[in-house]
C-alpha cells in the first residue's frame, strides 16, 4: 500500500464493496471523494471514512472492521479497491455526483423521500442529503 490515506480509502472500499463488480468499488471511491470535496466530514480520506457512524465498516460492532483490518497489504481484493481509489481521481463518476449511499432494499432515515441518483450493483446512491 502507498500511503495512510489511501491505504485507508482501499481498506474502506473493501469493507464496503468488497462483494461488488469493479464498478461497484469505483462507486463507492466515487462516494468517499464526492463527500472530501464537501469538506462537511472532514478533508482527508482518513477524516472522511473515520468519521463518527459514516462508513460502516469502521464502526466498532461492525464485523467488516476486523476483516479489512486484517488484510495483507498485498492482498489482490485491497489491490482491486486501490485502483477503484485510483481511478476514481480521473473524474468518471458512476453515482452522478453522490455523498450518501446504501444497500438496495434497506431503509435509512436520511433516504427517506430521496429519489437515488444512481444505482450501481447493490447500492443505491444519493446526492443532496442535508
Amino acid at each position: 500500500m502507498s500511503g495512510f490515506h489511501d491505504g485507508v480509502a482501499a481498506r474502506t472500499i473493501y469493507g464496503e464493496a468488497r462483494g461488488e463488480s469493479d464498478l461497484g468499488k469505483l462507486a463507492v471511491a466515487c462516494v468517499l471523494r464526492n463527500r472530501i470535496k464537501l469538506g462537511r466530514w472532514g478533508h482527508t480520506p482518513a477524516a472522511v471514512c473515520m468519521a463518527n457512524m459514516q462508513f460502516s465498516c469502521w464502526n466498532q460492532n461492525d464485523p467488516n472492521r476486523k476483516l479489512m483490518l486484517e488484510l495483507d497489504d498485498n492482498d489482490l481484493d485491497l489491490a482491486r479497491c486501490l485502483f477503484a481509489w485510483r481511478s476514481s481521481e480521473a473524474g468518471e463518476d458512476p453515482t452522478n455526483g453522490a455523498s450518501h449511499y446504501k444497500v438496495r432494499g434497506t431503509h435509512a432515515r436520511w433516504a427517506e423521500g430521496v429519489m437515488p441518483c444512481a444505482t450501481v450493483g447493490h447500492h443505491e446512491f444519493f446526492r443532496d442529503i442535508a
